[in-house]
């Protein structure tokens, strides 16, 4: 005789809690081979043999196994068959001695997700005691069921509940819902709430009575609701202190946030609504539209107003960032600037003439340049090909023309880049020989030469260098590189 709280039940080919009781405490006959040895007797005999329950614990848990061990893969695996157990359960018939209640409460569901023995995932269902509602206990996740355990209604998935008639005699039961929902007791028989559930692997039922006519030996264990130690249930409550405090601080934190957030709604939905200028009304300001977006994206605004990638050198508006700014009213400005500070503060009177003037000059420039491009062009395309005109010519390096030709005709050469006689002189002061890396050059005539020349005195008046094509390469220079050669001439 031993004390244990759990009964291994087999499920394969078993459907419901019952069924596994009656195969779990069915007697075994030991005959044949099986026969057992009796040590008075020092000889085999035939015997039955049988679990017998003397008392009942407080809380009894069903190991239900749903994991099976194959032989001939020696591997396990786990049996999805659905299988149905009661909400409440009378043991007391199930004792050696049978008492006339003992009652059991479902208070607990262990289950695997999962399809395989070796892997998937283990949550737990556990009902709170003092209301009746059910939990689920995910990892760190914990979410509530309600009244079912599965938190479905009847027939609803493969864990749900079922209503079965078990005949059992006992009081309390569940009928239909007429009397505006009121239960009332079935006048004959009793229906037992049944749930079914294809992971379940482990039941635990709770002792709700107590026969208070049981025997010494067939006595149910009480709970004892002070048993808890002290150390423990003052942990306990420092704990739940420690997380009360948590959630005011953390509602608190919330509520100020969540102020903060409408007060800047607000904030940001009042001068929208006055940004709009007047077209008729010359009061009106400039302000810069990627500090506006940030200021009304962000929940933490900008420290001050930033006024400065919209200000030409002028200190002034240029017609060249309208794309970059955005017009508001005087109110709206008004709000913004007595808040943030910050600037410089661009008026309707700010606008830049010397920019727009600028603007104009550069774009008939622009047009110049082209027209004056294109007629040009036969010229350049020529001089490439070697067939230079009569006449005065220059020296041109051939990339930067034929870099020249492909840009498109409104392009004007920057100031980043190299001018087109660049590298034809040597460090003497003479015209590079051809033959030297990098110098390879084209004659272009006259009047291409001084297109191209005035063009690029305006970028880089240092990087124009005249060289007729009659000059001469400097001598040094062509000594050396001839001595170069001819030392790797012996090399080869």
């Amino acid at each position: 005789m031993e004390d244990f709280y759990e009964l291994e039940l087999n499920i394969k080919g078993l459907n419901n809690l019952e069924e596994s009781l009656n195969d779990y405490f069915s007697e075994e006959k030991l005959d044949g081979e099986n026969q057992y040895f009796c040590e008075s007797c020092q000889k085999r005999v035939d015997a039955t043999r049988c679990i017998k329950l003397r008392s009942l614990p407080p809380v009894v848990n069903f190991q239900l196994k749903r994991y099976v061990f194959l032989p001939k893969t020696t591997t396990k695996k786990k049996i999805s068959s659905t299988f149905s157990f009661p909400r409440q359960l009378d043991f007391g018939k199930r004792l050696s001695n049978p008492s006339s209640s003992c009652t059991y409460d479902l208070a607990a569901i262990l289950i695997h997700k999962g399809t395989g023995a070796n892997s998937g995932h283990y949550v737990a269902h556990i009902k709170d005691e003092s209301n009746g509602q059910w939990w689920e206990f995910d990892d760190e996740t914990v979410s509530k069921l309600g009244l079912h355990p599965f938190g479905e209604k009847p027939g609803k998935a493969s864990n749900k509940v079922d209503h079965k008639a078990q005949g059992i005699s006992t009081a309390g039961s569940l009928t239909d819902n007429n009397n505006n929902g009121h239960q009332e007791a079935a006048p004959t028989s009793t229906k037992v709430e049944m749930f079914s559930s294809t992971d379940a692997f482990m039941l635990m039922y709770k002792c709700t009575t107590k026969d208070d006519n049981a025997t010494e030996n067939n006595k149910i264990v009480e709970i004892n609701n002070d048993s808890l130690p002290q150390h423990l249930l003052d942990e306990i409550n420092e704990l739940n202190a420690s997380y009360v405090k948590s959630c005011e601080e953390y509602q608190s934190k919330k509520d100020s946030h969540l102020t903060y957030v409408n007060e800047r709604r607000q904030e940001v939905k009042s001068v929208l609504t006055e940004a709009p200028a007047d077209p008729e009304d010359d009061s009106y300001f400039w302000i810069s539209t990627d500090w506006l977006r940030q200021w009304a994206d962000n929940i933490t605004p900008p420290s001050s107003i930033d006024n400065d990638p919209i200000q030409c050198e002028h200190g002034k508006v240029p017609a060249s960032e309208v794309t970059s700014m955005k017009r508001l009213s005087s109110v709206a400005w008004e709000k913004l600037y007595s808040k943030y500070g910050g600037g410089p503060t661009l008026s309707s009177d700010d606008f830049c003439m010397e920019c727009l003037k600028d603007g104009a000059k550069n774009a008939v420039s622009a047009d110049i340049y082209r027209e004056r491009k294109a007629s040009l062009k036969n010229l350049a395309e020529a001089a490439l090909s070697g067939n230079c005109p009569d006449g005065p010519s220059y020296f041109y390096l051939k990339t930067w023309l034929t870099h020249w030709l492909r840009r498109k005709n409104s392009d004007i050469p920057s100031d980043a880049e190299n001018g087109p006689t660049s590298v034809l002189r040597c460090c003497h002061g003479d015209l590079l020989p051809e033959h030297a890396p990098g110098a390879k050059r084209v004659s272009v005539p006259e009047n291409l030469w001084l297109f191209l020349y005035e063009t690029m005195n305006e970028k880089k008046a240092d990087d124009i260098v005249t060289s007729p094509s009659d000059c001469q390469p400097c001598e040094i220079c062509s000594q050396e590189l001839s001595d170069v050669a001819s030392v790797e001439g012996n090399l080869r």
